[in-house]
């Protein structure tokens, strides 16, 4: 309502950062009809443009995909002594509900300890809560809300950070587990993920268990050559983000 309200007060000098989902309310026509009398659009990754421009009439809407900027440090030593983290970790970072895919992740991670593959452990950090079966509860750390730096340093500890969302417009978590050099494996299901991944070279997309219980064993069995390519992969979006490429 706000969006619209606002809007319709002065549409030729409105301009919107939509975050746009595929979900049912983008089709609604309301916001069709209203969409195209923008001065302008900002959009944050270029398949959320794409959807946009699908959905919508913006032959007279000026629009452009600037992303969004972040600058952090983290401590990877000070996460493992603050929390006792002694294995090598997965981490979640986000709300833990089914609108984030959350569960699907619990239970790949189940079926990857079940066949063996218990090197890796898996943190999570965020709000709302998930069930986890009792056999893998010494494996999973739910941390539940922690303070900003703590999650920085959590990034900068992780083997990788997995973001499981079939619904994103950006991904700050990926972001900034690039920024800590940390490779991402993201939702095949997710246009805006799976495209930084293939954009970049930093992450690796999953659409079956097998597709992740691959990732994770390849980004930990080659952790020079997923840093470096996490690395590579903030520095070409800091590029874009700035409208150098």
């Amino acid at each position: 309502g706000t969006t619209y309200h606002g809007i319709m007060q002065c549409p030729e000098k409105s301009v919107l950062i939509p975050c746009l989902h595929d979900e049912s309310y983008i089709y609604m026509k309301v916001f069709a009809d209203v969409f195209s009398k923008l001065r302008g659009m900002i959009f944050h990754a270029y398949p959320e443009e794409a959807l946009a421009e699908r959905v919508y009439d913006l032959g007279g809407v000026k629009h452009a995909v600037l992303g969004e900027g972040i600058d952090w440090e983290g401590d990877a030593e000070r996460f493992r002594k603050k929390y006792h983290m002694e294995k090598p970790y997965i981490l979640y970072a986000g709300r833990k509900d089914s609108g984030k895919n959350v569960d699907q992740l619990i239970s790949y991670y189940r079926e990857y300890l079940r066949r063996g593959g218990e090197q890796l452990e898996l943190v999570l950090i965020g709000g709302g809560s998930i069930h986890i079966p009792g056999d893998i509860k010494e494996h999973v750390h739910d941390l539940g809300f922690v303070p900003i730096q703590d999650k920085y340093d959590a990034y900068a500890g992780a083997g990788m950070l997995c973001n499981p969302s079939h619904n994103e417009s950006f991904s700050l978590v990926v972001m900034e587990s690039w920024l800590a050099g940390r490779p991402v494996l993201v939702s095949g299901g997710c246009a805006v993920t799976r495209d930084f991944a293939l954009r970049t070279g930093g992450g690796l997309y999953y659409d079956s268990y097998f597709e992740f219980e691959g990732a994770v064993n390849y980004l930990w069995a080659h952790p020079d050559m997923a840093e470096w390519k996490a690395v590579c992969a903030g520095t070409f979006l800091l590029a874009c983000d700035c409208g150098k490429v």
